[in-house]
């Protein structure tokens, strides 16, 4: 980091860092390490005690993980210096109420919070299924109500799912790719395999080269078998720029009833949109509508 940070210095480049935790390892020079290089750090945090503990189990910690993400936190949360902190809750079919998991998240000092359902897992960890997506959506949006208030007075939005959305409309965003996950953006596995995504190093449908290169056709391949235009469902759907289709790794589980969340989420963000470039366009200048996802 203090290379890389150095020849972006050399060169005038703006090079920034980020982390994704689980929060219970972190060490004092770990945090030092954040505040001093403009680290965005995800913390994965699903809410309270009650439910950090039963979604995030430590069977040997009798304290549960949420007095250790709690205690290690704290420092950086009171002072983060450089870094950027944002929490990121997942979402299990057993629990919808996400006012208070965010009322809980808030409470511990995170200035900001995302969701983000579980879609794909094995039958009894909770994954949401079709009945299951009109509740969600119900649940994000009451969420976000009050944080469209705090904006309508000129706050900060609180909720990465709206703030994000707010900024993908302003800047006019409009993409055949959920990501850049193939195009611009490669993880490397701990062999020098490099896959298309971070999440799913070790899948043969995702292998696009090693470190010697990366194979063009397969790269190729790939890029298009995902392109927006190529999956039927999309086709004809009116938000297909905006979803992009979604996650490539969670592709294989989208139902019409999670595309009809997509689409029911993506009006709320409309109409939340019209509403402030009408009532409150100050809201929308540089700096206004900011999150970690979009920095």
């Amino acid at each position: 980091m203090q290379f890389a940070a150095a020849e972006g210095d050399k060169r005038g480049l703006d090079v920034r860092f980020s982390v994704t935790t689980n929060g219970t390892l972190l060490r004092e020079e770990d945090i030092e390490l954040f505040r001093r290089h403009r680290f965005a750090v995800t913390v994965s945090v699903d809410g309270g005690a009650r439910i950090q503990n039963l979604q995030r189990p430590l069977p040997v910690n009798q304290h549960g993980s949420y007095a250790l993400l709690r205690d290690a936190t704290k420092s950086l949360l009171s002072n983060p210096g450089s870094a950027f902190i944002a929490a990121r809750a997942t979402v299990t079919r057993f629990d919808l109420n996400l006012r208070k998991r965010f009322e809980a998240i808030l409470s511990m000092g995170f200035p900001e919070v995302g969701f983000a359902p579980l879609r794909a897992a094995g039958e009894n960890a909770g994954a949401l299924k079709d009945e299951d997506w009109p509740k969600y959506l119900a649940a994000l949006t009451e969420t976000a109500e009050p944080e469209l208030e705090r904006a309508r007075h000129g706050e900060s939005i609180r909720l990465t799912n709206l703030a994000v959305g707010l900024k993908q409309l302003y800047r006019g965003a409009s993409s055949p790719y959920p990501c850049g996950a193939g195009g611009g953006y490669f993880s490397v596995a701990a062999n020098g395999d490099w896959y298309a995504c971070h999440r799913a190093i070790g899948s043969a449908a995702y292998y696009l080269g090693d470190n010697e290169g990366i194979e063009r056709t397969r790269q190729q391949e790939f890029l298009s078998a995902r392109h927006v235009h190529a999956q039927a469902a999309c086709r004809q759907c009116w938000a297909r720029y905006l979803c992009s289709g979604g996650c490539h790794q969670e592709a294989s589980s989208r139902t019409e009833s999670a595309c009809g969340f997509i689409r029911g989420w993506l009006e709320f963000c409309l109409a939340s949109y019209c509403e402030l470039v009408e009532g409150n366009p100050e809201f929308f200048k540089p700096g206004a509508v900011q999150s970690k996802e979009e920095e």
